[in-house]
């Protein structure tokens, strides 16, 4: 009796190490380069300007000839969701896909095509964007930033990317990470200035999504703002997106 007491311990217990460890490896994480058609931009302006982007040289040439380049991917993945972060393109996450449908969570944009929107220049739509600094797309929005990659204890993997914001001098670094057994994934921020002096406290996520007709954006404002400083409910928002039935917001 105290032979199969055993045997039946034995076997739950192996039985439960093999489901966490087929668990843990659920979940990759691997880099690669990929071609995309890509609209690139100019050299840096040589003279620099003393106005809010400074020190940053700014990029004023843009152009409607596109050209093939490889770009860096850092891809998480696991049963449910496959994420691309393109470190070289400002750590943004540039496409989420549901492998359960198949379909893009976002907008998952198929071409880098820069134009003149952020505070230096460049900026190219789709994903999610990560801006900290002063205002507006920050001046790492399309540029390389550092990034770490780790698998966990618990099993899920996580992607660092963080740079030196030069116009306050301070630091930030997001954590994107997956889960090895979530159909989710979260991102977590900090923010750090070690200049001793008050630096602006300005970060916003600017995330693309294809608008269609049928588009419906659920959020649960009570009180929206825009950048004149006048106080809309949230039906604004939702009449925004009514007027967009086509590209991206």
């Amino acid at each position: 009796m105290a032979l199969r007491f055993f045997l039946i311990f034995f076997i739950c217990i192996s039985s439960f190490f093999s489901f966490s460890i087929s668990g843990q490896d659920n979940v990759s994480i691997r880099e690669y380069s990929k071609e995309f058609i890509t609209y690139p931009y100019s050299d840096a302006n040589p003279i620099p300007s003393f106005g809010k982007t400074y020190p940053y040289y700014r990029y004023d040439g843009f152009t409607s000839s596109s050209e093939k380049r490889l770009w860096k991917i850092v891809e998480i993945e696991n049963e449910w969701l496959k994420i691309q972060v393109f470190p070289e393109i400002g750590g943004k996450i540039w496409s989420v896909v549901d492998k359960l449908s198949g379909k893009e969570m976002f907008y998952g944009n198929n071409v880098v095509k820069f134009r003149d929107v952020s505070l230096r220049g460049p900026w190219t739509s789709g994903g999610i964007e990560f801006n900290y600094g002063v205002v507006g797309h920050s001046p790492s929005s399309s540029f390389p930033v550092d990034y770490l990659l780790e698998k966990k204890s618990n099993g899920s993997v996580s992607c660092y990317i963080n740079t030196l914001d030069l116009l306050t001098r301070t630091y930030w670094t997001v954590e994107i990470n997956l889960p090895a057994d979530k159909g989710w994934f979260t991102t977590r921020s900090f923010w750090h200035n070690k200049t001793g002096l008050f630096q602006p406290y300005y970060n916003w996520v600017n995330t693309g999504v294809k608008a269609k007709n049928d588009l419906r954006f659920i959020y649960p404002v009570q009180t929206s703002y825009n950048t004149m400083e006048k106080v809309f409910h949230g039906l604004w928002i939702l009449s925004i997106i009514k007027t967009c039935h086509n590209g991206v917001i």
